[in-house]
């Protein structure tokens, strides 16, 4: 979305999506060398409007970015690198948190080049995007590693959680683990 009066040349655009800065982000630690990258960032980003509603719409969304090895620098060094299970594990754990019913994570394609791409959908609304981008698409970024990505709409996120909680006593009685009588 181009502003009418920006501040300078740099600031013409409103920020449509997340992961470009997250991208530059990662590949300033890359060039700083540190390789494993986990970086996640909740903000606003804006849409332009259609010819129908020309109004610019703007939500919420929390996107994260994840790249290296496996687990951290460890006593007994690993070779595994980030995977589509790392990406999953990581989806799920916020879908969890949030205490989100009825989502599906979705993987729509896999190349030979590595390249992926997937969805997550809560009740059959497409709550956001997520992929893996190789070596060879991330080259040009200044990185020289296979990065996990998602970017999620976080009002269709909070609009599907589970508000119901489910609250038990504490028992009245401690438990006795040795029967004195």
């Amino acid at each position: 979305v181009l502003l009418g009066n920006p501040v300078t040349d740099e600031m013409r655009y409103l920020q449509g999506s997340v992961l470009p800065p997250l991208f530059r982000a990662a590949a300033a630690n890359f060039e700083r060398g540190d390789r494993e990258v986990r970086l996640f960032e909740t903000t606003r980003v804006f849409q332009p409007g259609t010819s129908d509603d020309p109004r610019t719409w703007e939500k919420r969304v929390v996107a994260g970015l994840l790249t290296g090895k496996r687990r951290a620098v460890h006593w007994e060094p690993s070779k595994e690198t980030t995977d589509f299970f790392d990406l999953k594990g990581v989806l799920e754990i916020l879908a969890t948190r949030l205490a989100l019913d009825n989502y599906h994570i979705n993987c729509y394609a896999l190349d030979t080049s590595g390249l992926l791409s997937g969805a997550l959908t809560i009740s059959g609304e497409l709550a956001g995007s997520f992929g893996i981008w190789p070596k060879s698409v991330c080259a040009p970024l200044d990185i020289d590693a296979d990065v996990a990505w998602f970017e999620l709409d976080l009002s269709i996120l909070l609009a599907h959680r589970n508000t119901e909680f489910r609250f038990e006593p504490l028992p009245r009685f401690p438990v006795a683990w040795r029967d004195l009588a």
